[in-house]
């Protein structure tokens, strides 16, 4: 049965939203991961699709907020994504998504259904799934294109055409949080972690990522033997202890890790010990830097209404002269 519906996308070149009616037919789920959960649709009568809903949050507020993050994300992917094309001989996208709000209230995420190999070739907490250099290239050129303020990794989809990633961010330059698996600093630091720069990053340009931390007997030593797994729990315990919950569970697959002297294990492993060592106050840093950006906007304010006025007293009628926008590091 067709439902009515508004669908939302992010326009980064305007920095709004844009919105439009729809009509979606939501069918049974097929898949269901951590945080959200897959159901088969069709939009508008013919365009195979995908709405995906969220397994975390029950409220319409918190619905809708995941929702709009999480298209936002691919949003900020695909204009990256556009950067990475001119720089690279392997050419990259992501497919639109949208956040969708049915009449009932409740929101998911819509999107075109890919058909073909759907794989994962990384994710949020710097686990390399598999050997493709594309992907990982892909995530190392986001770093260093956005002065390292964030990095798209979660990269999965069929062939190089990509969904459903995740943004890490340094929140302090963002000013936001992208969806509930952005693990900020310490995500971005698993992931230098466990980068190793491959052909394509020097194509591209890429400064080699000195970060990396080597597989093999070293990593084997410094995770205190063995492949690395024995002490994941320890470690997704300490995540959870530092406020991420249930995000964190199961951010590494062990069949999909598994290689055969257990470097890529390791190096994820040393990833997390990463990660775990940078250990800043990033709460009290956001909240810093939203009272600066709050003085900024109210001095701002202040100025436009003197402006205005000393203009009235004058009888001038042109409009004050506008300032430039606010630079947007991350996209």
């Amino acid at each position: 049965m067709s439902r009515q519906a508004t669908k939302y996308l992010f326009d980064c070149e305007k920095g709004e939203w844009v919105s439009q009616p729809c009509s979606v037919s939501v069918g049974k789920p097929f898949g269901k991961g951590a945080m959200r959960v897959a159901h088969e649709a069709v939009e508008d009568g013919e365009i195979p699709s995908v709405v995906k809903f969220s397994a975390i949050h029950k409220s319409a507020q918190g619905q809708k907020q995941s929702c709009l993050r999480d298209s936002k994300a691919q949003s900020v992917a695909e204009y990256y994504a556009g950067l990475f094309n001119k720089v690279s001989s392997e050419k990259v996208s992501f497919v639109t998504s949208y956040a969708v709000q049915f009449a009932d209230g409740r929101w998911g995420n819509l999107e075109p259904r890919l058909g073909g190999a759907y794989k994962k070739h990384n994710n949020n907490a710097g686990g390399v799934v598999t050997r493709d250099n594309v992907a990982q290239a892909f995530s190392h050129f986001t770093y260093r294109e956005s002065h390292e303020s964030l990095v798209v990794c979660d990269i999965q989809g069929v062939g190089t055409m990509y969904t459903d990633p995740q943004i890490l961010s340094v929140q302090e330059a963002t000013g936001e949080q992208f969806g509930d698996g952005d693990l900020g600093r310490k995500g971005i630091a698993a992931f230098l972690a466990t980068h190793k720069c491959n052909a394509l990053c020097r194509a591209a340009g890429l400064p080699e990522n000195t970060k990396y931390r080597a597989g093999g007997s070293d990593a084997r030593r410094r995770s205190g033997g063995g492949d690395g797994f024995e002490h994941f729990d320890d470690i997704l315990r300490q995540f959870r202890h530092m406020g991420f919950g249930d995000n964190f569970a199961n951010p590494f697959p062990r069949a999909a890790l598994q290689s055969p002297r257990g470097e890529g294990r390791a190096a994820a492993a040393a990833g997390l010990r990463e990660a775990l060592r940078q250990s800043e106050d990033e709460t009290a840093q956001a909240e810093r830097a939203r009272v600066q950006r709050a003085l900024a906007a109210s001095r701002q304010l202040k100025e436009d209404e003197d402006l205005a006025r000393a203009l009235a007293a004058s009888g001038a009628t042109k409009e004050p002269p506008g300032r430039a926008a606010p630079s947007r590091r991350y996209y």
